[in-house]
């Protein structure tokens, strides 16, 4: 059995690349101590809305994996007529597409209280995030720490509130929060977690705490000697990245501990394997990301400056991990992000047995026209209950047809 996720894998290798002096990055006004933000969170992405060069609102996503802050829609830069001062090679998240950006330092950027004039940042030469086909939202780039490092932040998933504190009047994390062993790098927090992927089977893996990453948790499969693919796993396109899909196996990790008392069983993950050719030197020794799909699950304080990282449960704590029960994976068009293709359809799940095929479009989905829907929401249903019936209209070479399905585990 294949499959391709719709999960999106943010993060970007910059071999050789250093900006350290340049951007200051955002600056609060004066008399200002602390900033709360709020944000929209949608397919397990934090959204915050910035105001660049004044003038043009654009949603970034906050992302606690990426080094450097990049704009993916080149067209929205330049018009203003900005200068570009150098050209970059990149690597992409499957760390061999080689991918170019350039470098402005004419950029405003204004976020709530926060001001940052002449930023340095990396406008993408093409949009090769393609983040609104596989989300349904149309975003224009990823806010990474060189722009916050700065502060204490806090990320408040329930409330959906992102805090940003001033290090001298952020004495202590308040009752309730746990700090978590962990160290920074390149301004980058790593948790170091206690990792059974197949029962007894203990490791200690160095992970990338990502919030650019809209799963719960990616390994690289042979980034330890003691680490094994579980029995039951499915074999595809693992998520959209930068630049490219990251292809490996789905399958569920037994348990993780963050510490004795935080810790969870039956965890959906992505298994990614390192190939000889791609660069292991960029991934500063990490065998891993821990993402969104984990992270929502606390209060997360992470005080850049002292480099510690505080976490602390909410009531999402103990639900279970979910994947989708259909089989589809669908991307989202049109002018409003709501006409929805079939992009694959995994072999031997219930769309595939009620003859979906790739390229289908879909017109109605239960009671409802594709309309009343956003890609989230559609997601959703589709992870529903299992046995939950499923009506779908679809559309193939200008012909409707009906088909029905109820939805069944797959992984």
């Amino acid at each position: 059995m294949t499959f391709k996720s719709i999960s999106i894998f943010l993060i970007a290798f910059l071999s050789g690349f250093n900006l350290a002096g340049q951007t200051v990055g955002l600056e609060m006004k004066a008399g200002v101590n602390r900033v709360d933000i709020p944000f929209e969170y949608k397919n397990n992405f934090i959204i915050v809305d910035l105001i660049l060069n004044k003038v043009l609102p654009l949603k970034f996503i906050f992302d606690t994996g990426a080094e450097y802050t990049i704009i993916n829609k080149r067209e929205v830069v330049d018009l203003f007529n900005v200068s570009y001062d150098k050209e970059f090679k990149i690597l992409g998240s499957d760390m061999a597409a080689e991918l170019v950006a350039n470098l402005t330092r004419d950029i405003t950027l204004d976020f709530n209280k926060f001001h940052g004039s002449q930023q340095d940042i990396l406008v993408l030469a093409e949009d090769y995030f393609r983040i609104e086909d596989f989300t349904g939202i149309e975003i224009h780039g990823i806010i990474g720490a060189n722009f916050f490092k700065r502060y204490v932040i806090k990320i408040d998933y329930r409330r959906k509130v992102l805090s940003f504190i001033k290090p001298e009047v952020f004495l202590n994390a308040p009752n309730g929060y746990q700090e978590v062993s962990t160290h920074f790098s390149r301004n980058k927090p790593y948790l170091h977690v206690h990792t059974e992927v197949i029962a007894d089977t203990a490791v200690q893996l160095n992970m990338l705490i990502d919030s650019g990453a809209s799963l719960a948790m990616l390994i690289l499969s042979n980034s330890h000697h003691n680490i094994s693919l579980p029995e039951h796993t499915i074999e595809g396109n693992l998520a959209m990245g930068l630049g490219g899909y990251l292809r490996g196996f789905l399958g569920r990790t037994h348990r993780i501990k963050l510490n004795e008392r935080l810790q969870f069983q039956n965890v959906l993950t992505n298994f990614q394997k390192i190939t000889a050719q791609q660069d292991t030197t960029l991934l500063n020794g990490r065998n891993g990301v821990i993402g969104n799909v984990i992270l929502k699950r606390f209060t997360i304080i992470i005080d850049y400056p002292r480099e510690k990282v505080y976490f602390k449960p909410n009531k999402n704590y103990n639900r279970g991990f979910k994947y989708d029960k259909s089989g589809l994976g669908l991307t989202a068009s049109g002018r409003n992000l709501n006409n929805f293709l079939v992009h694959h359809v995994i072999k031997g799940s219930p769309a595939d047995l009620a003859g979906v095929e790739a390229g289908d479009e879909i017109i109605r989905v239960n009671l409802f026209g594709s309309s009343f829907y956003s890609l989230s929401s559609l997601n959703r249903l589709l992870q529903g209950r299992e046995g939950k019936r499923i009506k779908l209209i679809i559309r193939r070479n200008g012909l409707r047809k009906k088909v029905f399905f109820r939805l069944k585990t797959i992984i």
